[in-house]
């Protein structure tokens, strides 16, 4: 599935049908993140096609709403997303609360992101590297498979199955300690979305 092609909001942070994902039962990060309207308020485009209108709603506490107008059956829709963006030891993790009104319960969709000099970047969590870690115990997690029980062979168990949903249940602390101390790649860094502001 080709990521990009997906809907601009539900790509935002990695709500999208179908596809593998590693969601928490608890907000990723340490502390609630104090933001600067200046560097956050405006229009963003992503891939040079997709535009999402980005807004502070409570700057203290690092919580955002995003809409994006988006084409469907030769109709225009809107999208929204409210996510709060939290800090770890060394990084920022924006973590969605609200899709469309409806409220997360509970099972949180994630990435790292980083907003600098004009752009906001965003790497997507591993689904393998984080199956792989679960299934060798350095994080507690549930994972749901779509067609096929764990092998114990985390590449082979992923590439069978047409769905993997990976639930962490670890403390935040755990979970930072894990993502920012390890030699694995917990995050997609090879492939990361890129925001650019084109109005302030």
């Amino acid at each position: 599935m080709n990521l990009k092609n997906i809907n601009l909001i539900i790509l935002l942070m990695l709500i999208f049908s179908g596809c593998s994902s590693v969601t928490s039962n608890s907000l990723i990060g340490l502390e609630n993140c104090n933001l600067n309207e200046k560097d956050w308020n405006g229009i963003w485009i992503l891939e040079k096609e997709d535009f999402v209108k980005i807004k502070i709603v409570d700057k203290e506490n690092g919580i955002v709403k995003a809409v994006s107008i988006n084409e469907k059956d030769n109709h225009f829709e809107l999208s929204e997303i409210i996510f709060q963006i939290k800090k770890g030891k060394k990084w920022l993790y924006a973590n969605i609360l609200e899709e469309n009104g409806k409220k997360t319960n509970k099972e949180y969709f994630w990435c790292k992101i980083k907003n600098e000099n004009g752009k906001i970047i965003y790497w997507l969590p591993s689904v393998q590297t984080f199956l792989e870690a679960s299934e060798a115990k350095k994080i507690k997690a549930i994972v749901h498979k779509s067609a096929q029980a764990s092998t114990g062979d985390g590449e082979k168990a992923l590439e069978g199955s047409k769905f993997v949903s990976v639930i962490l249940e670890d403390e935040p602390n755990a979970i930072i300690d894990l993502i920012e101390n390890a030699n694995e790649n917990y995050f997609e860094w090879e492939n990361p979305f890129i925001l650019e502001k084109i109005v302030k």
